[in-house]
């Protein structure tokens, strides 16, 4: 997290970002250095070698960086190139909220039934 938001106020080619960078890898190894030889780890990573656990997730990850670029982006082309009033921006947006609403749990039960399939 300190290294996102050091590329957000310095930029991405800074002493500081890279000095964060190496920080946040360097903890990251030593995190999973510790729990692959704890006998009670945090974390089981053996979970991970588990394509009903991992897929999923893999998934839901790119899936929601998606809606939250989305949700950051879309506003600005709207107003800013297509010349929307703040209100038909407003409502432009909420029809995206709408469809993940309505679509959510079909989706959600026909991925868990392609994860059962598995």
């Amino acid at each position: 997290m300190a290294f996102l938001n050091t590329i957000a106020t310095e930029g991405v080619i800074s002493p500081v970002a890279s000095i964060a960078l190496a920080i946040t890898l360097l903890v990251s190894v030593l995190f999973l250095w510790n729990e692959k030889r704890h006998p009670h780890p945090i974390l089981d990573l053996s979970v991970f070698r588990e394509k009903k656990f991992y897929l999923p997730l893999a998934n839901m990850v790119m899936f929601f960086t998606a809606i939250f670029m989305l949700n950051i982006t879309v506003p600005f082309y709207l107003e800013g190139v297509m010349e929307f009033t703040p209100m038909k921006v407003g409502m432009v947006m909420m029809t995206i909220h709408l469809v993940l609403v309505v679509g959510a749990p079909v989706t959600g039960w026909h991925e868990a039934a392609m994860i059962i399939a598995l």
